[in-house]
């Protein structure tokens, strides 16, 4: 969280103010005037978590390869007497982001019941990441869960962020596991990036 001050014409302080919220996640604006016919803004403002879902989901798996992760996950849940918590984090992280891939499908489709139905479950889950996340403290994203920023954006924000970080974490360790580079996928023999282990 920080305050941006801004001088500038009265008449421009709308322009100024719409345009910085179009680019940050801002809170209140104060206005004092400085006796020389121009205005002084003071808005508190926080960067915008950076998770856009159409780029956060686009090399996830298909939502029927997730829901059987999930069944897996949670019978393996099951069997466990004392589950690990990063097992426990995983289920908790691919239900949030598969019920927010639900919800975005609802949200595209005819019924406006369906479409509320499924985004209230999605942030209801995403929630629950997030709690379990500040209990552990096992958030990977830039914003934490605590993050004032998630009360103007919602909870499904803050599980598109850490499903990013999960999912690029998975892939870097795929392509190692195969021997290629996380960075370009090359095979690490051919490869130049400064991005992986033997470089």
């Amino acid at each position: 969280m920080f305050e941006i001050h801004v001088i500038c014409d009265p008449d421009d302080a709308d322009t100024i103010t719409s345009a910085l919220a179009g680019t940050f996640s801002t809170g209140s604006v104060r206005r004092q005037h400085t006796g020389e016919e121009r205005v002084r803004l003071y808005i508190t403002a926080d960067h915008r978590p950076h998770a856009v879902a159409a780029d956060v989901y686009a090399d996830a798996p298909s939502i029927p390869r997730e829901m059987t992760a999930l069944v897996e996950l949670t019978l393996q849940l099951d069997r466990d007497e004392y589950p690990l918590p990063e097992r426990e984090r995983e289920y908790l992280l691919r239900k949030a982001a598969f019920l927010d891939r639900i919800a975005l499908d609802e949200a595209a489709g005819p019924s406006a019941v369906a479409a509320t139905q499924a985004a209230e479950a999605a942030e209801e889950a995403a929630i629950t990441l997030s709690l379990f996340d500040n209990a552990e403290d096992s958030g990977t994203g830039p914003h934490d869960p605590h993050c004032e920023v998630w009360l103007t954006t919602g909870y499904r924000s803050y599980a598109r962020q850490e499903y990013a970080a999960w999912h690029r974490a998975v892939l870097r360790d795929e392509r190692l596991a195969a021997g290629h580079c996380p960075n370009c996928d090359w095979p690490t023999h051919y490869c130049n990036c400064a991005d992986h282990p033997d470089a």
